[in-house]
């Protein structure tokens, strides 16, 4: 079956577009945000069909956990990532940023370091500075057109006693890096060695590009399973965030009570019915559209790389292993900070150090669309 990538739907319910409208006015309605990580896709048929049918035959009263839901987790951990997950290692939340809040209170104390590696997702430090912990920065190290990881520094930081939780973001967002299972190894060791807690926010785990393979943190061994609590979520791999769905999976029963007893104490909403269908569906029917809409973001990959290199040479793109996002170091390009060009990305400096001088751009939208925001832009500068 061949999917729709190519309808754009211009979204009034969206609060990607809304931030744009409020913050930039004046553009015009050709303007597409290349800024929040969601889709501009039409989601797959399969979740669409399966939810209209299942409101046609229920109740929409209080939910529970149903085993379907469970096995479809089981299931796509297992065909997708090699990844053996038991039921009572699955506790579903409403998302991976009130996730994030609730692992920090949960696993941390007031006034602990937690050590995260910008440029890197901006809620962590949201979180951490919210919840009164204080973020450690270990930047990555910026190699030609990738970034590596200053292990020494890291394990610098794992030392002190202070810092106990570690934030990783894998596959990285911003720069697109899948880390190797030996990059991953070292991370390990060096928490275990020193008693940090590892909370692996994998959610753009399903979206991994060509030649590039990820692997989930937590399977590295049973005692760094029993020190990582992992976050995944069907959000990101289909375009579900405002199902409100994600799957947290914590092999420590420790820790597991731990997290509920915050959560159950901090009133944190659950998981709606549509929520858990919309998971299952998405799992155990929607695979094909998936591996399409790679297929597809690998092609407005090389799109837009090829319309920086020809209309901007002065630019580096971070190689994109993974995720949807691409990194783009515009420091180098005159003029860039103009406030009037019709194109929307989201900028750098919000990713914390190393974000400045950079965009992000989101790639999972219509080819045409693509094309047609970055042709805007290179007009803009033709014209001056």
């Amino acid at each position: 079956m061949d999917y729709d990538f190519t309808t754009l739907i211009r979204r009034d319910d969206s609060i990607k577009w809304q931030m744009m409208g409020e913050r930039r006015p004046d553009l015009d309605d050709q303007v597409i945000p290349l800024t929040v990580a969601d889709m501009e896709w039409k989601p797959a048929p399969e979740i669409v069909d399966g939810l209209k049918a299942y409101l046609d035959q229920t109740i929409l009263g209080y939910p529970r956990i149903t085993d379907d839901y469970l096995q479809a987790v089981i299931g796509w951990m297992k065909r997708r990532h090699d990844f053996s997950v038991e039921k009572e290692w699955i506790y579903p939340t409403s998302g991976i940023v009130p996730a994030v809040y609730a692992a920090i209170h949960a696993l941390t104390s007031p006034q602990d370091g937690v050590i995260v590696m910008p440029p890197v997702y901006f809620p962590f430090y949201s979180a951490i500075r919210d919840t009164t912990r204080t973020a450690v920065d270990c930047p990555l190290i910026k190699e030609g057109n990738s970034y590596v990881i200053d292990f020494e520094r890291f394990e610098s930081q794992a030392r002190n006693p202070k810092n106990t939780l570690f934030i990783l973001c894998s596959p990285h967002n911003p720069v697109g890096r899948v880390w190797t299972k030996d990059e991953l190894r070292r991370l390990d060791e060096i928490c275990r060695e020193h008693q940090v807690a590892v909370l692996a926010d994998e959610i753009h785990h399903d979206l991994v590009m060509p030649g590039y393979k990820h692997t989930i943190f937590q399977t590295l061994s049973e005692e760094t399973a029993l020190n990582t609590i992992t976050c995944t979520a069907p959000s990101k791999t289909f375009n579900l965030a405002g199902m409100g769905v994600s799957n947290l999976i914590i092999k420590n029963e420790g820790w597991r009570k731990r997290y509920d007893t915050y959560e159950e104490q901090a009133g944190f909403p659950s998981v709606t019915m549509l929520g858990y269908k919309a998971c299952e569906l998405a799992y155990t029917k929607a695979e094909s559209w998936l591996d399409q809409a790679l297929t597809q973001i690998n092609r407005n990959r090389q799109l837009a790389e090829s319309f920086f290199s020809e209309y901007f040479p002065e630019t580096s793109i971070a190689t994109l292993e993974g995720t949807y996002l691409l990194w783009v170091d515009i420091s180098h390009i005159p003029g860039i900070e103009r406030t009037d060009l019709r194109f929307y990305p989201l900028d750098g400096k919000v990713f914390g150090h190393g974000g400045e001088g950079f965009w992000r751009l989101n790639l999972a939208l219509p080819e045409s669309c693509l094309k047609s925001q970055l042709m805007r832009l290179a007009e803009d500068f033709a014209r001056t």
